[in-house]
């Protein structure tokens, strides 16, 4: 597949741990996705303007490098202002998840922060920051679908 898409012009990465691949993911989606929808529908943009915002998206990511670290996939801590850059310079967009809301689609609530607190919770490690989007992520899918 990577040899398919390497003679192409789509860029291909061959990752050969998909677990920590998977932790990297959650890193930008864990905090973004979430804060996307809880901020309004605002933008990729909006969210790397706001200190508040940023703020909360490096609390998350510092509690999802923990929880990585604490299940054998530690990720150094410099990935989060790299991550932090590539939001910055990106197109600015909106998030899967505000486009869910918009379509009163199911948001991937479950997937992005629930598996995540659960796993915490099976490792005793502490997630306050996950927990909390988490919380109110479910009441406001459970409004927005139901209205």
């Amino acid at each position: 597949m990577a040899r398919l898409f390497s003679k192409s012009v789509v860029p291909c990465e061959i990752e050969t741990d998909i677990v920590t691949a998977r932790w990297k993911k959650l890193l930008w989606n864990g905090p973004f996705t979430p804060i996307s929808v809880l901020g309004g529908g605002i933008t990729t943009a909006e969210m790397i303007k706001s200190p508040s915002a940023v703020g909360l998206a490096v609390r998350v990511m510092e509690e999802i490098l923990i929880l990585a670290e604490k299940t054998g996939h530690p990720i150094h801590r410099f990935i989060i202002e790299k991550i932090l850059e590539n939001t910055r310079t990106m197109t600015p967009s909106r998030t899967s998840m505000v486009q869910d809301y918009d379509r009163k689609l199911p948001m991937e609530v479950e997937a992005i922060l629930g598996n995540t607190v659960r796993i915490a919770e099976r490792n005793g490690v502490s997630v306050p920051y996950i927990e909390s989007l988490y919380a109110l992520l479910k009441l406001v899918d459970a409004q927005n679908r139901s209205s």
